[in-house]
């Protein structure tokens, strides 16, 4: 995934990659493949600061571009992700 990603991103950097779409299927928010892949690079060269290639991240995020990134961040750098989902508020409900 990380080689086709840097290739679209190179053939293709403006072409949208991942779109973020409101509740009312409207878009929100867009990346293109250029910007997922630099983004994705400067994530990567932060993890490959604290972790070794094998070693495994959290990814806390509500769903979202943030989340993508982060996640091909990983991919890049050669670490394990692993998604889960941020904690509820409390709630009467929970109780």
């Amino acid at each position: 995934m990380v080689d086709l990603l840097r290739r679209r991103a190179a053939e293709q950097p403006d072409d949208r990659a991942y779109v973020l779409l409101s509740e009312k299927e409207s878009e929100e928010a867009e990346l293109t493949f250029a910007a997922l892949h630099r983004r994705a690079v400067v994530v990567a060269a932060h993890l490959a600061g604290r972790l070794g290639k094998g070693d495994r991240a959290l990814l806390m995020f509500p769903p979202g571009l943030d989340f993508i990134v982060a996640f091909f961040g990983c991919l890049v750098a050669g670490v394990i992700a692993v998604p889960i989902m941020p904690p509820r508020r409390a709630s009467m409900r929970d109780s």
